[in-house]
């Protein structure tokens, strides 16, 4: 019998690579943010920007997971700056060592490149993946 596992991570221990994203603003300036890693471990935290605690929130594929980090290093211009958020606004950040690449956007007049749009959405669904099997379980 062989038995595989990867490291799970806690929420005081996160490694240093890892995707965030999520979105805010509005009235209240509240976001959702999550934390997705390699290994598929998912966490979420509501609150102010940079604010909340970090929470599990469940897992994905791992497969999935690297999908998204691979996509990340195929595209170049995920790693270009963008500071263009509006009154509601989405963003995407690469945390790799002790590097931060940081995308936000939701301005007025502002288009976000196809890589962002298409890394964001595709996080998303992951995250629409696991409140399905939240959902399935209850």
């Amino acid at each position: 019998l062989i038995v595989i596992s990867c490291k799970m991570y806690k929420t005081d221990n996160l490694p240093e690579t890892q995707l965030r994203f999520g979105s805010g603003g509005g009235f209240t300036g509240m976001i959702t943010e999550y934390t997705l890693l390699k290994n598929g471990q998912l966490f979420v935290r509501t609150g102010r920007a940079g604010s909340g605690d970090w929470e599990e929130y469940g897992n994905v594929k791992k497969a999935d997971a690297k999908a998204l980090f691979e996509y990340w290093e195929e595209h170049q211009a995920l790693r270009d700056e963008v500071k263009q958020p509006g009154n509601m606004y989405r963003f995407l950040t690469m945390q790799t060592d002790s590097t931060e690449y940081r995308q936000s956007w939701g301005a007025g007049g502002y288009t976000p490149s196809e890589p962002m749009t298409t890394l964001y959405e595709r996080a998303m669904a992951l995250v629409k993946q696991v409140e399905t099997n939240h959902n399935e379980k209850q």
